[in-house]
């Protein structure tokens, strides 16, 4: 229980944290959550350049939620750029208090426009210590 304390003050600084550089933004996340493999999500992905560099690591299926749909067009070509489509993709995210997850499906969960959502509804699809 203590992790979820420590990491969702972390995810929720998500944007203070990065960079110029989404490599070194990658590290540092990846650092910070001390995540090894398993399913990202990342709320908002804005541009997509994070998005497309956390799949670059093969140990994550990395999935992009954004609201704005005029924005998907550069999100998904970020991710062709890289190469990493297939374990990186994005969606537009419509129903904005709920994730379209399993319960504890999330190891972990970048919120950069977390919207209506609930902690509630972050906890639900985080797994345990996620």
């Amino acid at each position: 229980m203590k992790k979820r304390i420590f990491t969702w003050p972390l995810l929720l600084a998500c944007p203070l944290l990065l960079s110029a550089n989404p490599g070194d933004d990658v590290a540092k996340i990846l650092a910070e959550s001390k995540v090894t493999g398993g399913l990202i999500v990342h709320l908002g992905c804005e541009t997509g350049e994070l998005l497309a560099e956390l799949g670059k690591d093969e140990r994550f299926l990395v999935h992009g939620l954004e609201r704005d749909s005029s924005k998907l067009t550069s999100v998904r070509e970020s991710i062709r750029k890289n190469g990493s489509y297939g374990r990186v993709s994005a969606e537009r995210w419509v129903d904005s208090t709920r994730l379209p997850y399993s319960d504890n499906l999330v190891n972990l969960l970048l919120i950069e426009d977390a919207g209506k959502l609930a902690e509630k509804e972050i906890l639900r699809v985080l797994r345990p210590l996620g």
